[in-house]
C-alpha cells in the first residue's frame, strides 16, 4: 500500500507541474529552460508554483523534451535511476 501512495502522490505532483509548464508554454511561447523557473514571482508577485516538489522519494522531478510539441515531467522512482521501468 505505501508503494501505491508514492505513486499516486508522484502522478499528482507531475501533473501539477505539467499544468505549469503548459501555462508557461503558452504564455512565453516556449518551454521553461528549468523547473525552478516555474517558482519565480511575475511583476504581480505571482508564481506558477508556490514550490517545486521532491517526487516521494526525495528526487527532482524532470522535464523531458522530446520536441516543442511533445514533453512529459517524470520522476525517477524508488530506485532513483533516470530511464528505468520505474520512471
Amino acid at each position: 500500500l505505501w508503494n501505491d501512495a508514492q505513486e499516486k502522490t508522484a502522478a499528482i505532483q507531475a501533473k501539477r507541474i505539467h499544468e505549469a509548464v503548459s501555462y508557461y508554454e503558452k504564455g512565453k511561447g516556449k518551454l521553461p529552460d528549468d523547473l525552478s523557473v516555474l517558482t519565480q514571482k511575475d511583476d504581480r508577485g505571482q508564481a506558477l508554483l508556490s514550490e517545486l516538489p521532491n517526487d516521494p522519494w526525495q528526487n527532482p522531478f524532470k522535464l523531458v523534451v522530446d520536441s516543442q510539441s511533445q514533453w512529459m515531467i517524470v520522476s525517477f522512482g524508488p530506485d532513483r535511476t533516470e530511464n528505468t521501468t520505474d520512471d
